[in-house]
């Protein structure tokens, strides 16, 4: 296992290893188009980040670092989800107030389609979910 500071950055996992793909960019967007996000319908691994407003009622909407909370939640289990035998990757995003989703949907050589796995950035504004 490489150590923490040898992980590949997850610029490189995306978008020097694996080719975008507009089908499965599709996937991912018909799993939030309506009120409900269900990533079931994928049929393809898929990952969800759903970052949390700030204290002062703002939204970042930042990919980069919805990729790496979703990168630091993998570094040590499940994966397989994300390494470098992925060759597509398609991701859509919905703004859903209070939170902002960001869904990934990709193949692996490895793997191929498989059950889906969903990542949530805990609730730290101490609301019920």
């Amino acid at each position: 296992m490489l150590s923490v500071t040898r992980h590949p950055t997850i610029s490189t996992m995306l978008f020097e290893v694996a080719s975008w793909d507009c089908d499965l960019e599709q996937k991912a967007y018909d799993s939030i188009k309506t009120n409900e996000v269900d990533t079931r319908s994928i049929g393809h691994p898929a990952n969800e980040y759903a970052e949390m407003p700030g204290p002062d009622g703002t939204m970042e909407k930042n990919v980069k670092d919805a990729l790496n909370y979703w990168w630091d939640q993998n570094r040590n289990h499940e994966r397989d989800n994300m390494n470098n035998a992925n060759e597509k990757v398609g991701c859509t995003y919905k703004v859903d107030p209070p939170l902002f989703h960001f869904i990934c949907a990709y193949v692996s050589l490895l793997t191929g389609p498989y059950n889906r796995s969903v990542m949530k950035l805990p609730n730290t504004t101490g609301a019920d979910q």
